[in-house]
């Protein structure tokens, strides 16, 4: 199971979210606890998730994604989250954003991963409202053995001012920015 999860019901708006400076350690003596350290389980018909801050937070190596939040693009086709911020965190093994919507900004974090993750995946929907756009992923620092950052769907892009150090890229297709 995950150590977090916030899974909210059919319908229900969880916008204005703030998670702030707080440590997740799932592991002690060799054994790690756990699946993910944070899930958001926004697949529910008619979630939304809009104006996310997450900040500070630290979520020490685990089992699995350090972040993983997956959303039902047919079900809330703008996207979850949304108009939202990931600033100043460690992630250990990287953060997972699936069926995004607009302008959701990545900055001033750690990003690393092990096996085949990437530091950041970030699938932007495109659902019946077109696709989303303005993902900005700026000033982080990663080491991803799945490579630094996967982006797929959506549009306009902004990767810049990111330090990448080590990232190996044997993720999809062996790069170690790769923007589908």
């Amino acid at each position: 199971v995950s150590i977090m999860r916030i899974k909210p019901d059919a319908g229900v708006d969880i916008s204005f979210l703030s998670l702030h400076d707080f440590l997740i350690y799932p592991g002690h003596s060799g054994t790690k606890y756990g699946k993910y350290g944070i899930e958001f389980d926004l697949t529910a018909a008619g979630v939304s998730l809009a104006f996310l801050d997450m900040r500070g937070v630290y979520v020490a190596p685990g089992n699995d994604w350090s972040v993983y939040s997956n959303n039902d693009i047919t079900g809330n086709p703008v996207g979850n989250p949304r108009l939202s911020r990931i600033e100043f965190c460690d992630f250990w093994e990287g953060v997972r954003l699936y069926g995004v919507g607009d302008t959701v900004s990545i900055r001033n974090n750690v990003l690393i991963a092990t096996g085949a993750r990437q530091g950041a995946y970030v699938y932007q929907t495109n659902g019946s409202l077109g696709p989303a756009g303005h993902v900005i992923v700026e000033a982080n620092n990663g080491n991803a053995a799945g490579g630094f950052l996967k982006i797929e769907s959506g549009r306009n892009v902004k990767v810049i001012h990111n330090n990448i150090e080590h990232s190996a890229g044997s993720g999809s297709n062996g790069a170690v920015i790769d923007i589908d």
